[in-house]
């Protein structure tokens, strides 16, 4: 059996894969720690961008010694991103990605730190679920 045979399922990531909210999110991550009195550079948003939103509050926190619980950060963060998803558009290519690999029976399953109410209005604006079977 070679591998084009074996393979079964695709796990495809939604921020810089499916959608472009790169920019949206940096200029949030931006607005955020000035906020706070403080500024954010493209290296360190760089260096941020995979660890969960937790962790990233967590090292914000710490290293900006901001002084609100990590949990009103990950509210207050969560409740600025939403807006992006709103905005956000689709990589060229992703459609038709999404139907070659439905044709060929590949399961596809999405794996995000987003928000799922974000994700599913964006879903549903781009009528992607249909795609998506894990």
């Amino acid at each position: 059996m070679n591998a084009e045979n074996s393979l079964q399922a695709v796990l495809i990531d939604l921020d810089g894969t499916i959608v472009d909210s790169l920019p949206g999110i940096f200029e949030i991550y931006l607005d955020f720690l000035k906020g706070y009195g403080h500024q954010g550079t493209k290296e360190q948003f760089a260096a941020l961008n995979g660890p969960s939103l937790q962790e990233v509050m967590v090292f914000l926190k710490e290293h900006f010694g901001i002084d609100v619980t990590v949990d009103l950060l990950v509210e207050e963060y969560r409740n600025q991103t939403a807006k992006v998803y709103q905005q956000a558009s689709l990589f060229a290519g992703v459609v038709e990605f999404l139907e070659f690999a439905q044709k060929k029976g590949l399961k596809l399953a999405l794996v995000t730190a987003a928000p799922r109410p974000s994700v599913n209005s964006f879903f549903a604006k781009h009528h992607l679920e249909k795609y998506f079977s894990l």
